[in-house]
C-alpha cells in the first residue's frame, strides 16, 4: 500500500457525502445509522454545518451532552457562526454550565438567540433581568423554541421559573405560547430529613446480599440529594429505596439487561445510585459510562459493587481499585472510596463484602 496525502478538498467532500448518506438512513427510519455516519465524518474534519446538524439532532433527542461534544470542536476552531454559538449555550444551559452560558451571551450584539438565552439565564439565576420585548411574535416563538429544547433535555425546572416570571409581569401573549411546555418546580437546594426508622422495613423487603451495608450507603447517598433533585436508582428491587427518596424526583430501574443502559436519559440526573449494577452486566465499564452520561455537570454517581466476599453471589466481583478505575475511565472524578463488611463497617479491601465509590461528573 502506498501512503497518500489528503488535502482539505478531500476532507470537505466528506461533508456533503456524509449528509446525503445520513439523509438516506433517516428516510428509512434508521436514526442510529444516520448519527453514526455524521459522527464518523466529523472525526476527519471540522465543519460548522456538520456540527450543527449533529447538535440539533442530539438536542431534539434530549442529549445535551452529545450536542456539546459535537459543537465544541467547531467553536474552538474559530467558528463565527452565531447560531452554532447559541446552540452551544443552550446545551450548556441544559447541563448546568451557567458560567459558560453567561460568557457566551455577554455580547449584546450577537443577535436575538443570544439575548433570549441571556434573559432566560437571568430569570433562572435571579440576576438583573435585561429588557426583552415579550410582545414581539418573533421573540415569543424563539423563546418558546429554546424552552422546548430545554424541556426535552430535562430542564423543565427552567421552564417553570420562566413561566412563573412571565405570569408575574402579566405578559399574556408569551405566557399562552409556553403554557403547554412541561414544567416542574425547581429543586429547593436544601437537604431533606430522612426517616430514622427505615432500616427495619428495608431489611424485610431487600432480598439481596448485605442489607445493612447497602442500606447505610443508600441512606448516605440519599442525604446528598436535595429536595426536588432528580435521582436515578439502578438496583435489584430498586423500589425498596423509595422511603429514603420521597423528597426527590426519582426514576427506579430494577430490571437487569445490558441494553437497558441506553434508556437512561442523558444529562438529566443530579444523582445516580447504582447498587450492584456493575455486577449484573456483561460489560461493567459500559454500565458505569452510561451512569456517567446520565449525570448533569457536577452530578454524582453513588456506586456500590460486590467485593471479594460476595464472589459467590454474582457472575462478577471486583477490587476497590477496579471500581474506582471504572469511574475514572468514564470521565468521573472520584470523591472517595471505601470497603465495607456486611454490617457496613470499614474493612481492608481484600476482606470487603462491598466497595463504595462516590464520583462526580465535571464537564469542564
Amino acid at each position: 500500500m502506498f501512503s497518500r496525502s489528503i488535502d482539505s478538498a478531500d476532507r470537505e467532500s466528506l461533508v456533503p457525502l456524509a449528509e446525503a448518506i445520513a439523509d438516506a438512513f433517516e428516510r428509512i427510519g434508521d436514526q442510529r445509522a444516520a448519527d453514526g455516519v455524521l459522527e464518523l465524518a466529523a472525526r476527519h474534519g471540522v465543519s460548522d454545518g456538520l456540527a450543527l446538524r449533529q447538535a440539533e439532532q442530539a438536542l431534539a433527542a434530549g442529549d445535551a451532552n452529545r450536542a456539546l461534544d459535537a459543537l465544541i470542536p467547531a467553536w474552538e476552531a474559530g467558528s463565527m457562526d452565531l447560531h452554532l454559538e447559541a446552540q452551544m449555550g443552550l446545551a450548556a444551559f441544559a447541563l448546568g454550565l451557567y458560567d459558560v452560558v453567561e460568557t457566551l451571551t455577554a455580547d449584546d450584539n450577537h443577535g436575538m438567540a443570544h439575548r433570549i438565552l441571556r434573559w432566560v439565564l437571568a430569570v433562572w439565576d435571579d440576576l438583573e433581568i435585561p429588557g426583552l420585548d415579550l410582545e414581539s411574535s418573533e421573540v415569543i416563538w424563539a423563546l418558546r423554541a429554546q424552552l422546548m429544547t430545554l424541556a426535552a433535555c430535562g430542564r423543565t425546572d427552567i421552564v417553570y421559573r420562566v413561566t412563573e416570571y412571565i405570569d408575574s409581569i402579566e405578559a399574556h401573549s408569551a405566557g399562552r405560547s409556553i403554557a403547554a411546555i412541561p414544567s416542574t418546580k425547581p429543586a429547593l437546594g436544601r437537604p431533606a430529613a430522612l426517616p430514622m426508622d427505615a432500616r427495619g422495613p428495608f431489611a424485610e423487603t431487600w432480598g439481596h446480599p448485605a442489607h445493612d451495608a447497602v442500606f447505610s450507603w443508600a441512606f448516605s447517598s440519599a442525604r446528598q440529594a436535595f429536595e426536588g433533585e432528580r435521582v436515578a436508582v439502578l438496583a435489584p428491587g430498586a423500589e425498596c429505596f423509595s422511603p429514603l427518596l420521597e423528597h426527590a424526583q426519582v426514576t427506579y430501574e430494577s430490571q437487569s439487561r445490558d441494553d437497558r443502559h441506553q434508556d437512561l436519559a442523558p444529562g438529566q440526573f443530579e444523582h445516580v445510585l447504582a447498587i450492584y449494577e456493575a455486577n449484573r452486566t456483561l460489560n461493567p465499564a459500559e454500565a458505569v459510562r452510561a451512569c456517567a452520561k446520565a449525570l448533569t455537570h457536577e452530578g454524582q454517581l453513588h456506586l456500590l459493587v460486590a467485593g471479594p466476599k460476595l464472589a459467590h453471589e454474582f457472575d462478577l466481583s471486583m477490587s476497590l481499585a477496579a471500581a474506582e478505575r471504572l469511574c475514572t475511565d468514564a470521565g468521573l472524578k472520584s470523591l472517595g472510596a471505601d470497603s465495607r463488611d456486611a454490617t457496613g463497617l470499614p474493612v481492608p479491601a481484600d476482606e470487603a463484602v462491598v466497595h463504595l465509590v462516590r464520583a462526580e461528573k465535571r464537564i469542564v
